[in-house]
This record gives structure tokens, C-alpha cells and sequence, in this order.
């Protein structure tokens, strides 16, 4: 069941939902935090606490102090397009080279971080736009997850990309569609 008036879960958009939402918010650095989510399966309170310094060069870092639970720390590896989003928002500081303790996504003044309900009034916004409903800001990691796995990925591997305790956790954010259900079944007869 999707997402609605805060009940069941965020729901998980294809890859063109996704370019389509990206595509209707106007603010470059809103676009840029939910292309880090996409392409990290990060939650949104994490993106939004990150600063220069766990930007690296092959991977972002999530510091365990940023994640939920603050259980561990964890990689994700930097792929070409959030590669080129994250240079095309850092180019578009005010300073041609951001402090590594400055935020990446700093709120007014720069002191502190943009807000999570910010961020998600302008995604529901966007959302609306395209008409994708049922969509919160979860629906990134949902979505991320759920599209590695249907690619074939390892769940151990997405348990470490994701930061998930267990496997159990992991699996209440894979969607799986009534083809992929109609297949398995048929793979009975086999």
C-alpha cells in the first residue's frame, strides 16, 4: 500500500518516475540531495548531515554518528551520475572550493543544514507536478533498493550498502511486483 497522509510505506518509482520527479524541482540543490539518495539508497536526515569531508573521491562516507541508529559506519561508491551531479552542485557554491566541514546541503546562512521537511515539501511538490502520488522521501531508498535487487545484486551486498541491521530489515523494503510473483510460481512447475 503507498504512502498516504503518513500511513504504509513510501512507494517505489521506476527509473522514469524518477527522472521525471528530479526533473520537476527547480532548486539544484534539493535535485542534487535526492540524486544522492537515488544513487546511494541513503535516507534523506542522512544526505542532508553530510559534509565535504565524507565526500571522497570514489565513495561517500556515512559516518555511523549521521545514521540511523548510529550503528556503523558506511561507504557507497560514487557512480558517474552522482558523480557529475555532486561536481555540477559544488561548482554552483558561492565559494569555489567549500570548506571540508561546510555542509553539502547547507540552509540559510550556512550555518547548519537544510530541513528534512523542507526537502520533503519540495519533493511532494514535484511529485505533484507529475503526477506520482503515494511518493515521500523514502521512496528513494525503497526504490534503489528494490531496482539493485531486481538487477540481481546480493542482498548481503545491499545489507552493506544500506546499513541494514539484518537481511530481515532489508527485505520490508524490496517491492516485488505480481509479474515477478507470476514467474516465481510458474518456476514451480519446473
Amino acid at each position: 500500500m503507498p504512502k498516504s497522509a503518513g500511513s504504509g510505506q513510501a512507494l517505489v518509482l521506476t527509473s522514469a518516475q524518477q527522472d521525471a520527479v528530479l526533473a520537476a524541482v527547480p532548486q539544484l540543490k534539493y535535485r542534487t540531495a535526492y540524486t544522492v539518495c537515488r544513487y546511494t539508497a541513503a535516507r534523506i536526515s542522512e544526505v542532508l548531515a553530510l559534509r565535504w569531508r565524507h565526500v571522497k573521491q570514489s565513495a561517500i562516507v556515512f559516518e555511523r554518528r549521521i545514521t540511523k541508529g548510529k550503528r556503523r559506519t558506511r561507504e557507497v561508491p560514487i557512480t558517474p551520475p552522482l558523480r557529475v551531479a555532486l561536481e555540477t552542485w559544488r561548482k554552483a557554491q558561492r565559494s569555489k572550493k567549500p570548506a571540508s566541514d561546510a555542509y553539502v546541503f547547507p540552509g540559510r546562512g550556512g550555518r547548519s543544514t537544510m530541513s528534512r521537511q523542507t526537502a520533503d515539501r519540495v519533493l511532494r511538490r514535484a511529485c505533484g507536478i507529475v503526477g506520482v502520488d503515494g511518493a515521500s522521501t523514502h521512496s528513494w531508498r525503497r526504490s534503489s533498493l528494490t531496482s539493485a535487487s531486481n538487477q540481481g545484486v546480493p542482498l548481503r551486498h545491499l545489507q552493506r550498502l544500506s546499513g541494514h541491521a539484518s537481511l530481515d530489515m532489508l527485505s520490508r523494503y524490496l517491492d516485488v511486483t505480481d509479474a515477478q510473483l507470476a514467474v516465481a510460481a510458474a518456476a514451480f512447475l519446473q
